[in-house]
């Protein structure tokens, strides 16, 4: 089994599998390729929550919580959230026998016990920059908390500086970004490895 991560600018992510594809973050409705669509920041006060459908088909979710949907299992734990929000939600989602964690918007780590619900992390989608994702420091934390075998960190605001502190503060140099990541089942270790994402377009 083999999973396909891409990134597509902001917290956008998606992971591909023989499940179909799983959309993180998406900035407006789910593109017509996602069979799931998870969302980390609750609805506004006096709005409506996203249909368990929309139009597309995709199995919406958002919030805490455990959900199975076409074999993937997904475990969402609350973080703090931006200014505005009660809440964040971090989602690990179980394909198989890999485990990918998008921390959504979160701005601090999860609780300890909260952390302990992720599981065991193959991959980290970790956003970082901005008012909405983490800072470096926060970010190079919560990568020694949750011990990831692999740690994808994507900017959502740059200064010019927010990836190269988060790199230094692992201890790593400068990596040539790929397009897509490509997992596969493997076994824990003590040496996280940094993959760099290009973005890419967000198909229709």
């Amino acid at each position: 089994m083999e999973l396909t991560i891409t990134w597509h600018g902001g917290a956008t992510v998606q992971t591909r599998g023989p499940f179909g594809t799983l959309a993180s973050e998406l900035p407006g409705t789910a593109p017509a390729t996602a069979d799931i669509v998870t969302r980390a920041l609750p609805a506004p006060v006096g709005g409506d929550s996203p249909p368990s459908s929309d139009g597309s088909g995709a199995f919406a979710i958002q919030g805490p919580g455990e959900y199975e949907v076409k074999g993937v299992f997904i475990v969402g734990v609350p973080t703090p959230g931006p200014a505005g929000f009660p809440f964040n939600t971090a989602y690990a989602m179980t394909f198989e026998s890999v485990t990918v964690c998008h921390l959504g918007q979160a701005v601090a780590p999860p609780r300890d016990e909260d952390a302990a619900d992720l599981g065991a992390i193959d991959v980290l989608v970790l956003p970082l920059g901005g008012a909405r994702a983490l800072n470096p420091t926060r970010a190079a934390e919560i990568v020694g908390e949750l011990a990831p075998r692999i740690v994808v960190p994507i900017v959502v605001e740059d200064d010019g500086e927010v990836l190269a502190q988060f790199l230094n503060k692992l201890g790593t140099s400068a990596i040539d970004p790929i397009d897509a990541l490509r997992v596969q089942p493997g076994p824990m270790t003590d040496d996280v490895q940094v993959v760099l994402l290009n973005q890419q377009p967000l198909a229709a």
